[in-house]
């Protein structure tokens, strides 16, 4: 009797431990499908968009790959699980964090593996403008080259016929009611070393009408047909990415009158679009190639 008690109870525990252990694995198995993330070369179909900026390459050029997206604010959703996904914290220090929060601005930073909602954001993105444009403008990927000492811009939204905006300065806030506004960054990029380079940001307001208007070049003064431009230098931050890395910028909240509100939201027809940006890091050897073949 006691030997069949015995038997019984060993039984039992063996059948306990397999289920525990069944249990585990099942358990990492659904961990693994939540935090599934996607490489770039995944999500596009390639490891990069095409480089068309043809120029000569030197050794600190630098090749972002830019993605525009679009999320409807119905969905808030989905934009609270990406900012869940990327790291806000170790972006930017604190001081700098708390400075563009108040401004309606918000940084994150992901691994070259891009995290499973910014993925799937990306991909129905591309979808929707490749259905939009008729296959015509494949993916929401672009180039852009950054050559040292030439800073670039990158559009955040569309042209607002006005708005107002509480711009931060160096003393206070001035408050801004400005026509024609189309929010821009500038980006100016350093390599450290290796793989590894700092992108340094100001955001610009451009506004009212073009006209012709002194701009410093290289070569001096020239004039040019372009708008007015307000820098808020106030704002301004720095991002480290090593190769294949990407970065997330966009509004922090639905703040009207803020500089994250008009950059990535807007007033108007489009105020229920909150828009984004991915920059991802290339590589750097070989788009520095690429340029040199197309210059040759």
């Amino acid at each position: 009797m006691k030997r069949s008690q015995r038997k019984i109870q060993w039984m039992m525990s063996a059948l306990l431990v397999c289920t525990l252990a069944t249990g585990c694995s099942l358990w990492k198995l659904r961990n693994q499908e939540q935090s599934e993330s996607r490489t770039w070369k995944e999500v596009f179909g390639t490891s990069g968009p095409e480089v068309v900026d043809a120029a000569v390459p030197s050794v600190e050029t630098v090749v972002l790959e830019v993605a525009h997206l679009e999320q409807p604010l119905s969905d808030i959703s989905m934009i609270d699980l990406v900012w869940k996904e990327v790291d806000v914290i170790g972006a930017t220090d604190a001081r700098t964090r708390k400075k563009l929060k108040e401004n309606g601005l918000r940084v994150g930073i992901a691994g070259p593996n891009i995290p499973r909602t910014l993925a799937h954001m990306l991909e129905v993105d591309a979808v929707w403008r490749e259905e939009r444009s008729e296959g015509r403008q494949g993916s929401t990927a672009q180039s852009v080259v950054v050559f040292p000492g030439e800073p670039t811009h990158l559009h955040t939204g569309a042209v607002m016929p006005s708005c107002t905006i509480d711009v931060p300065r160096a003393k206070g806030r001035e408050k801004l009611e400005l026509k024609n506004v189309n929010c821009q960054f500038q980006i100016e990029a350093e390599q450290l070393q290796d793989n590894w380079v700092e992108l340094h940001l100001i955001p610009e307001i451009h506004h009212d009408a073009e006209s012709l208007r002194r701009v410093a070049t290289e070569e001096g003064w020239q004039f040019q047909n372009s708008q007015k431009v307000l820098p808020v230098y106030d704002q301004k931050f720095t991002l480290t990415l090593n190769q294949g890395e990407v970065a997330v910028i966009s509004a922090s909240e639905f703040k009207p009158g803020t500089l994250g509100h008009a950059m990535f939201i807007g007033d108007g027809e489009d105020d229920q679009i909150q828009r984004m940006i991915v920059i991802r890091l290339s590589d750097i050897r070989s788009a520095r190639a690429k340029l040199a073949r197309e210059v040759q």
